[in-house]
Order: structure tokens, then C-alpha cells, then sequence
């Protein structure tokens, strides 16, 4: 490590599906995290402008995929916490 910090970063593995895991304690949770990435299903549109329909529909995926992200990341942190603990 040099002084000016750190480069790069580090990545975070969770595996699912463990005897005894986050999901199988807490059966109740898994459909909140059942959700399908939804980048697979974004439209592309071509042009260099968006109707207002099109536009729409852009923001509609960025909010599905926000939605998405987050719930990855709050899986992440449980799982992360469920192993410190």
C-alpha cells in the first residue's frame, strides 16, 4: 500500500443457498430479494431524441434497476451480518 490511498477496491462474494443461511432462517425474506435484473428487458431506443413515451419508459428502467440494486445490496450487508454475528 503507498500513501496516496488505495487503488482498485475490493469485491464482496456472498453464496446463497448455505445450511443455515440468511434465506433458509428467514423464509419470509426471499421473495423480497427474488427479483430479476431488470437491465435484461431495457428497451433501446434508436435516435438521438426520446418521445415523451420513450422518455418515460427510460425512467421507469432506471428506477426498476435502482430498485433492483439496492435490494442486492441490502442482501449483501445482511449476509455480511449475519456472518460477523
Amino acid at each position: 500500500m503507498n500513501s496516496q490511498g488505495v487503488r482498485g477496491g475490493f469485491g464482496v462474494f456472498a453464496l446463497l443457498g448455505e445450511e443455515g443461511g440468511l434465506l433458509d432462517k428467514k423464509s419470509t425474506w426471499g421473495p423480497l430479494f427474488d427479483v430479476e435484473d431488470p437491465r435484461s428487458k431495457m428497451p433501446q431506443f434508436k435516435g438521438k431524441f426520446l418521445d415523451f413515451y420513450q422518455a418515460l419508459e427510460v425512467a421507469r428502467y432506471d428506477i426498476q434497476y435502482c430498485d433492483w440494486r439496492a435490494r442486492q445490496d441490502l442482501l449483501t450487508i445482511m449476509i455480511l451480518h449475519e456472518k460477523v454475528c
